[in-house]
């Protein structure tokens, strides 16, 4: 498959989706390869405020609990794309800055909710509450937990 090729496939998802799996992948990747420390992106208020390094509100949103199971991973990735997937071309179609502003919001109060636990990573509050979005906004479709049980 050519650079071109690749390009165009890309350029097929939806601009959400594709940044939030590609922030994931690359973020992640050099962690799990050992090239960078996890905690270099943690959530460390400490950092965020006294040192001005912002990027951390950001990036600890991608990193797994569990770096040490990239089969895990790779299924959270697929769970990811799916649902926001579905969340983008459905129930955000062609209302992308609503989608950001409904992210950036709900992030936020996960955050908040999560910052007197000392969470240093946001992965799995990210990966429940995109499940959890994608749900509510289409409470008809069933959903299937790990393909075992189908619910509605």
């Amino acid at each position: 498959m050519s650079f071109a090729e690749l390009a165009a496939e890309l350029n097929k998802i939806p601009p959400f989706t594709r940044i939030t799996m590609l922030s994931a992948l690359l973020i992640t990747a050099p962690i799990m390869l050992k090239l960078v420390r996890p905690f270099h992106y943690s959530f460390d208020w400490s950092l965020i405020t006294g040192k001005l390094q912002i990027h951390r509100l950001y990036t600890s949103i991608f990193i797994p609990w569990r770096l040490d199971d990239p089969i895990k991973w790779l299924f959270d990735l697929f769970l990811l794309y799916r649902y926001l997937l579905q969340i983008e071309t459905k129930s955000y179609d062609k209302r992308l800055p609503d989608m950001v502003w409904q992210f950036f919001w709900s992030m936020a109060t996960v955050m908040l909710l999560c910052y007197p636990l000392h969470f240093p990573f946001f992965w799995t509050p990210f990966i429940g509450f995109v499940v959890y979005l994608s749900s509510r906004l289409s409470p008809n479709e069933t959903t299937s937990i790990y393909g075992l049980i189908t619910i509605r």
